[in-house]
């Protein structure tokens, strides 16, 4: 049998569970005739990445993790919510550090960049960097940025990471996924920028919906009455959750389970010469790792307008004058 990929294993363990949820209550409602309730993986959507995260683990609300470290002196979030790590050279301020244990019942996937070219390849223990999907160990377009995508799956899985290798609650470079740690037992440090990005979030609803009871002959004389919460589907005579309202600029969409926003246009997606707009990474990139040009950086051209109109406007005076 071929190793699984962490992709795979995320994948395995939310189909057995859904599977076995939904089997389970349909086996109760055959036997007992009554309606069973039964438990589903959902994504959950955080605006901000993992800044909302943190913010919710520090005023102490639900999130994924059961436990989130994040030290040093000039760490700052972007726009779209990542956490930037700072490798600072200069004395009295420590280098960013990372760290976020994982919750029962819930899922993660990460993004994890490092400023230090293969940094994660030359620190993982052979043969687990074939588990990894085909877009890490990317590089960018000058070659020197390294970063990996993964899952962490099980409670108590974890990453770690600390720039400088100097802050005591913190691994210098640590990921357990499953329970099976992928670095080795002494890796290097860093000593670059980095930073995370929370891609997905997911969690274990143990009554996302409830399988009603249909006598034989259709139910015709025995009408179905779902639980609060719930609602009776007439097309599959089943009782099933209530779904959420959306915010204004948002439509629920069934497949992915969340409300996603109508039109989204990110302020960056105008690149220069030479780049294109990355939707997974949300920048611009190089045109096929290289070329020239400059980044564009969203403002609009309305200044540049103004001062050429004045400039024709001004053009057009001077000419009346000197006819």
């Amino acid at each position: 049998m071929a190793d699984l990929t962490i992709d795979e294993r995320f994948a395995a363990k939310k189909n057995r569970m859904n599977n076995s949820s939904y089997n389970n209550a349909l086996a109760i409602v055959n036997a007992t005739q009554n309606p069973a309730t039964y438990g589903k993986w959902v994504q959950v959507v955080y605006e901000d990445s993992l800044q909302s995260v943190i913010n919710k683990f520090d005023d102490g609300l639900p999130q994924p993790f059961k436990n989130i470290i994040v030290n040093g002196d000039s760490n700052t979030f972007t726009d779209y919510g990542s956490l930037k790590l700072d490798d600072s050279d200069t004395w009295g301020w420590d280098s960013g550090s990372f760290h976020a244990k994982l919750k029962d019942n819930w899922m993660v996937k990460f993004n994890v960049w490092s400023d230090n070219f293969e940094y994660f390849e030359e620190n993982l223990k052979a043969g687990r960097s074939e588990r990894f999907d085909d877009d890490s160990f990317s590089g960018n377009g000058d070659g020197y940025t390294d970063w990996i995508n993964f899952y962490l799956i099980d409670e108590d899985d974890y990453i770690s990471i600390d720039i400088d290798g100097i802050d005591a609650n913190v691994a210098q470079l640590k990921l357990v996924i499953e329970g099976v740690n992928y670095i080795v037992s002494n890796p290097d440090e860093s000593d670059a920028n980095a930073k995370i990005w929370l891609k997905e979030v997911w969690q274990w609803n143990p009554t996302y919906a409830t399988i009603a009871y249909v006598p034989e002959g259709g139910g015709d004389d025995d009408p179905i009455v779902c639980p609060e919460g719930y609602t009776l589907n007439e097309a599959t005579q089943q009782c099933e959750v209530i779904l959420p309202e959306c915010d204004e600029g948002y439509t629920y969409n069934p497949v992915t389970e969340q409300c996603e926003i109508d039109e989204y246009e990110p302020p960056n997606n105008q690149c220069g010469d030479g780049f294109t707009w990355d939707m997974d990474l949300q920048m611009c990139v190089p045109d096929g790792g290289g070329g020239g040009g400059f980044e564009y950086t969203g403002e609009d051209f309305s200044i540049a307008l103004i001062i050429g109109a004045m400039a024709l406007i001004l053009y057009g005076a001077f000419s009346v004058v000197t006819k």
